[in-house]
């Protein structure tokens, strides 16, 4: 393929860890922009990554793609790593202190920095996940800020019904398809003939009387 950044072919890939691993899939995450190629990928988990493609892979992929939404994770060593992995932010706060001296008191504000996470494993865990009205999720990429979005739920009208029972899941067999009568055999025609009889039941070794 040409370079063609006009171009689009998307790839969504879900649940990504669950294939088996592509050997030249870095490959076109490095030069499938200039092709136009754009991919998506979807993984419960960060360790997935890791565990199939490597912890170095893993990293390496996660600067090369340009936008991240990530929803709630549970507490652990992959939330750890995640919030690591977004980076700190200076926050500065204003501090006040009081002191009296010979009844009169004295008001001194001072304005500390300090560096802290942008958002914490804790945080990953209850701040992020379903609300009223959506889905709360933490989106990086589009700018130097990390945004925090609400995804609404939504409401699609239906165009089908979502399934149609078979006709022989609501009506009984003979319904469907009926048995073939059966002739009996004549009363006066015997089913076995007598010399058949006679050696079922007197066998190879017996003598029978009919």
């Amino acid at each position: 393929m040409r370079d063609n950044p006009g171009r689009r072919t998307w790839l969504f890939l879900d649940e990504f860890p669950q294939l088996e691993k592509l050997d030249h899939f870095s490959t076109l995450l490095d030069v499938g922009r200039s092709k136009g190629i754009s991919v998506v990928l979807g993984a419960q988990d960060l360790s997935q990554i890791r565990k199939t493609y490597g912890p170095d892979q893993a990293n390496a992929w996660v600067g090369m793609i340009g936008t991240h939404i990530i929803t709630r994770m549970n507490l652990g060593q992959s939330a750890e790593v995640t919030s690591k992995l977004i980076g700190k932010q200076i926050v500065e706060t204003e501090r006040k202190s009081e002191t009296w001296a010979n009844g009169n008191r004295s008001v001194t504000r001072s304005k500390a920095r300090e560096e802290r996470e942008v958002i914490t494993p804790s945080e990953l865990s209850d701040r992020l996940g379903v609300v009223k009205g959506g889905v709360r999720a933490l989106m990086i990429g589009p700018g130097e800020h990390a945004y925090e979005i609400t995804v609404p739920f939504q409401q699609l009208p239906q165009q089908r019904p979502a399934s149609i029972l078979a006709d022989w899941t609501e009506k009984p067999a003979s319904e469907l398809a009926p048995l073939p009568e059966r002739n009996p055999a004549p009363a006066d025609k015997p089913i076995l003939s007598p010399d058949t009889a006679k050696r079922i039941i007197s066998g190879p070794d017996r003598e029978f009387d009919a």
